[in-house]
């Protein structure tokens, strides 16, 4: 029968699970210090670790969701401005909003950035080597090639071309 439910003290040396680690000194502050250490170094490192394994070398193509916000984007603004006009030899677009700001979509080095107004600097697409932009039949086409070769064609109707509201 079990001592304890005789009522008398159970032999801790055969039952405690701990009873292999209690012939040691202790778990001391160095002891937590260094694994703490570690620990922190694993973790910090994995992030980093896993975004260089899934990055290959050349690979540098324009994410999906980053195209297809930029075209919600530039379809909303184009539908809502006017005197839409291609500058920079087609090298970017500039239109003109209700409020009366300048919008201008243009390459920058190797991105596609927002100004408005001639001032600041949103980027709205990464890894572009090129960008075409041009205006006929009453839309604007734009075509982007990206680092790694791929193209991206998008068209925008502009709607005071076909009697739409003016802004």
């Amino acid at each position: 029968m079990n001592r304890l439910a005789l009522g008398g003290k159970a032999d801790l040396k055969k039952t405690s699970i701990a009873y292999p680690f209690t012939t040691q000194n202790g778990y001391t502050l160095l002891n937590v210090l260094l694994s703490l250490s570690l620990f922190i170094f694993m973790s910090g490192s994995f992030g980093t670790l896993l975004h260089y394994l899934m990055t290959k070398e050349g690979n540098e193509a324009i994410y999906q969701h980053e195209w297809t916000n930029t075209v919600e984007q530039m379809l909303l603004e184009i539908k809502q401005g006017g005197n839409v006009r291609v500058i920079n030899t087609g090298r970017g677009i500039e239109f003109e909003t209700q409020q009366g700001q300048t919008i201008r979509y243009e390459k920058y080095q190797q991105v596609l950035r927002k100004r408005v107004d001639l001032k600041g600097h949103v980027l709205v697409l990464q890894h572009v080597a090129d960008v075409a932009f041009s205006l006929a039949d009453g839309q604007v086409s734009m075509k982007v090639i990206s680092s790694n070769q791929s193209v991206y064609e998008a068209s925008f109707p502009i709607y005071q071309y076909f009697g739409g509201d003016k802004p």
